[in-house]
């Protein structure tokens, strides 16, 4: 009964791990560069515990930011990039990657709204982000909106 519990357990946090809300629109972004759009909610269990970034984590989550912007931080061998596009007048919007290039220096990311593709949304203030992690680097990271 012990090693069944422990199979299902070890079952259920892999499906977890392997289940992001971003993956689909971002699965065919041009970059030079490799990339891991990461679960927010798998990657604020795991650094909650982490100091100081668990708690810039948390807070830079918890805090609506009303204009589009990129947060950084470093963490071992990573550089996590959190992407905000802004409060939405309603719920299911998503960020899409449209191209990461790397030159002279200068990481440059671009990105686009999604609208919901839902005829029926929320009505609730929401602020989507993208959580992802490149190899760690020193370089000035830019992020520029793409406009459909």
């Amino acid at each position: 009964m012990k090693h069944l519990l422990m199979t299902i357990s070890c079952l259920l946090f892999t499906v977890i791990l392997g289940c992001s809300s971003q993956g689909e629109p971002n699965s065919k972004i041009d970059s030079v560069i490799p990339i891991e759009i990461i679960n927010t909610d798998t990657f604020n269990f795991w650094i909650k515990e982490k100091e100081p970034q668990g708690i810039w984590f948390n807070e830079t989550m918890n805090t609506k930011k009303e204009d589009r912007g990129i947060e950084r931080f470093d963490y071992g061998d990573k550089t996590y990039l959190l992407i905000s596009s802004g409060i939405k007048p309603s719920g299911f919007y998503e960020i899409e990657l449209k191209e990461i290039t790397d030159e002279e220096g200068v990481i440059t990311i671009v990105a686009e709204d999604v609208p919901p593709q839902r005829s029926e949304t929320p009505s609730v203030m929401e602020n989507p982000r993208l959580l992802m992690s490149i190899d760690r680097t020193d370089k000035d990271v830019q992020l520029e909106w793409h406009e459909s």
